[in-house]
């Protein structure tokens, strides 16, 4: 049994855009639709139930049970962090959900990537799911395959073992053929993580919406095309872009519009920097944010990158304020992305602002 990937996380994008009504995979394997207060993928002859329902923790201690293996939760998690990539829900954990995205299509997109970039992708898609730091620190990827604890291993092996116990003991109200379907899901799941030389093109959500913005999401390469080869056409697209990449605080975000939080309270300084429209479109504040996060990851994140933005964004523009902002709030710009800049000394050269400040300040105590 084969499973259209790429149709399922296209629906995830279709939800986040503002889509309703119930979705058929064309080949009548799933439905998403309505689920326990979210979009959730449910079987197609049994829309009552969710793909990843089977897992509780009665599962937990049944799988460790039969395996002996104090591992064995880790995989069985694993399984719960990859079907959970296909629910949706409107308001919680919006900003993770759609990081958590980005960082599975980004891996999908491996062939662009360096190992480093790959197992980058693969830590933050846990952390956003999100994990413990230890259960990240057991898991990682590269472009060899999977890795627990350090060691390579053959993770579709291990989950088709899981899985085929579940099967054989199996749980009330689930039957062994929607089971069979979720250990597709999973399968296929991991196979496209893997390397493979299939170029992958994504649809864009809904109709319409600005060309080069879509290029960029239905295909990535046309990110860097655009960096390397037409620099100016990037800032320009990156500066018209930026009012929709709602960067706010915790407290301040009753409708759920936030791409990215700076803090837990309100900062009339940081808010400052915005002049944010009054009406947002879905579809375009939803492409924009996939630009700017391929921006930040691949880009910004890195010394070299933040270099490249101040010699091109001159002193005084609002751009390089609004750009660290996002920069500073992005959860892709980690302790170890700080760390990195002070001792690459590039920090020296941010412009005046409550960023650099607050740079400054671990810069002294390190």
């Amino acid at each position: 049994m084969k499973v259209n990937i790429i149709e399922l996380l296209s629906w995830r994008d279709r939800r986040a855009v503002g889509q309703g009504g119930e979705l058929l995979s064309a080949d009548g394997l799933f439905v998403n639709k309505r689920h326990q207060g979210a979009f959730g993928l449910c079987f197609g002859d049994a829309p009552e139930i969710a793909v990843d329902e089977f897992i509780t923790p009665e599962r937990y201690e049944e799988a460790t049970a039969l395996t002996g293996d104090e591992a064995t939760e880790d995989y069985v998690f694993l399984i719960e962090i990859l079907l959970n990539i296909f629910r949706y829900r409107k308001k919680n954990q919006v900003v993770n959900q759609r990081l958590k995205l980005f960082c599975l299509k980004q891996i999908i997109f491996q062939q662009h990537h360096d190992a480093a970039q790959l197992a980058r992708l693969f830590r933050f898609l846990l952390f956003f799911h999100p994990c413990s730091e230890d259960y990240i620190e057991r898991f990682s990827l590269d472009n060899n395959g999977f890795l627990y604890k350090g060691t390579p291993i053959d993770l579709p092996a291990i989950i088709t073992t899981l899985f085929d116990n579940f099967i054989s003991h199996k749980p009330a109200d689930f039957s062994k053929e929607h089971l069979s379907v979720s250990k597709a899901l999973v399968l296929d799941t991991l196979q496209w993580m893997l390397p493979h030389r299939t170029p992958v093109t994504y649809d864009v959500p809904g109709t319409g919406g600005p060309v080069l913005l879509a290029d960029i999401f239905s295909q990535p390469q046309a990110f860097f095309d655009l960096y390397h080869h037409k620099r100016n056409e990037f800032f320009r697209l990156l500066e018209e872009s930026l009012p929709l990449f709602f960067v706010k605080s915790w407290d301040d975000d009753p409708d759920a519009l936030a791409s990215t939080y700076y803090g837990t309270t309100r900062n009339d300084r940081i808010e400052a920097y915005f002049n944010r429209p009054a009406r947002v479109i879905r579809k375009k504040k939803y492409l924009v944010e996939f630009f700017v996060d391929m921006y930040v990851f691949y880009v910004l994140s890195n010394p070299d990158g933040l270099r490249t933005m101040l010699d091109v964004v001159k002193e005084g523009n609002v751009l390089r304020q609004q750009l660290l902002t996002v920069l500073f709030s992005h959860p892709f710009f980690s302790a170890d992305a700080r760390v990195q800049l002070i001792e690459s000394g590039v920090y020296k050269q941010l412009p005046e602002g409550h960023w650099k400040d607050q740079i400054n300040k671990m810069a002294a105590r390190m």
